[in-house]
């Protein structure tokens, strides 16, 4: 049935999770071979040349398409296949591969898409703000200046820094920062590590910080180098989180939104942007009002965890038009789609009530 669901099934299919199965398949019918994978046995949830030919090899054609279901139920009844045996054969591979076997609904296309599991991504600890302060202080860790950022490129930190060294250079005087600062990073202005574009640290923008910071602006150089977890989680309440739920309309009444929201603003700066991908998406189940409106809606409607899984649609597909539209953009859209794909995978699947 779940490979049928998902058919057509076919050589360069982008189904990760089904192919999979497919293959476990093939596999136990001994037509598949290989060392790919976790297990090294060629189960790697790749749809190429060897899946295509055990699967000829199995139902006699090289794609197993919707109609196939009474050949594929013959086939795997004449090979003696026990299918709950597949079945926990399948979500052990998947376990290995880092891969969400359950159905995902909503989002699982982009699932298949775009999700990897990150290694030291933060997990569900039961206390939501302080997973999402952990979310976004380990996805943010490193500085940039790369220009093709554009908006925040606009406005840099007005000094050189060497992320090699830590020297600041300001004002003719150098000055050797310590403590939490920055990894030694390549510049992408300069293609060494030092720089006097850096316009972006632990996913504060220099713009924000220095617009919200009292002091000089060397001061609050040395600030923004050396911010910690919890000053990076004061910006997010005080500057993205709060004003975000004012953008939506107001708050969802549930939390796992209202930080859903802060997360796209965190990402872009911009709800509204975001706001018409949303509305197309609750459009699409039924619901005609936008924002957090229609979140509630959708959350009374569909339950948490449909609801949440929309929003984060909304979000993957924004997030493939700015690559469209912006050709030096199509770079970051599956880092981008992979770090709301964990979002969802650690906390919402761990903390949304279903319907």
């Amino acid at each position: 049935d779940e490979l049928i669901k998902a058919a057509p099934l076919k050589k360069g299919g982008s189904n990760k999770r089904v192919n999979g199965l497919l293959q476990n398949l093939l596999k136990r019918v001994g037509l598949l071979k290989g060392t790919s994978g976790p297990r090294k046995d060629g189960v790697d949830g790749d749809f190429g040349g060897g899946t295509q030919a055990a699967l000829e090899g199995f139902i006699g054609k090289p794609v197993l398409e919707p109609g196939d279901k009474a050949i594929l139920d013959a086939k795997i009844q004449e090979a003696g296949v026990d299918q709950a045996e597949l079945v926990e054969d399948w979500l052990d591979w998947g376990e290995l591969a880092g891969m969400v076997m359950r159905d995902q609904g909503a989002l699982q296309a982009a699932y298949d898409k775009y999700f990897s599991k990150k290694a030291g991504f933060p997990q569900a600890s039961g206390d939501l703000d302080a997973d999402v302060a952990s979310y976004i202080y380990f996805k943010e860790g490193g500085i940039t200046d790369d220009p093709d950022d554009t908006d925040p490129a606009k406005n840099p930190m007005p000094f050189r820094y060497d992320t090699a060294t830590g020297v600041l250079t300001a004002d003719g005087e150098e000055i050797k920062m310590s403590g939490l600062i920055p990894a030694k990073t390549k510049s992408r202005v300069t293609g060494g590590t030092a720089s006097d574009k850096w316009h972006t640290n632990r996913g504060i923008t220099w713009a924000t910080w220095s617009g919200s910071e009292q002091g000089t602006p060397l001061e609050k150089a040395k600030r923004w180098l050396t911010v910690d977890k919890a000053r990076v989680a004061q910006k997010y309440y005080d500057k993205y989180f709060t004003p975000a739920i004012a953008e939506a309309g107001g708050s969802t009444g549930s939390r796992l939104a209202d930080h859903w929201f802060g997360m796209v603003k965190w990402g872009s700066g911009n709800v509204k942007s975001y706001l018409p991908h949303l509305a197309r998406e609750l459009e699409a189940v039924g619901i005609q009002q936008g924002g957090s409106a229609g979140v509630k809606e959708a959350i009374q409607k569909l339950g948490e965890q449909e609801a949440l899984g929309l929003m984060i649609k909304a979000r993957i597909n924004q997030f493939e038009a700015i690559g469209q539209a912006s050709p030096g953009k199509q770079k970051y859209v599956k880092g981008w789609s992979n770090s709301a794909m964990n979002f969802h995978n650690s906390f919402v699947n761990h903390y949304a009530a279903q319907a």
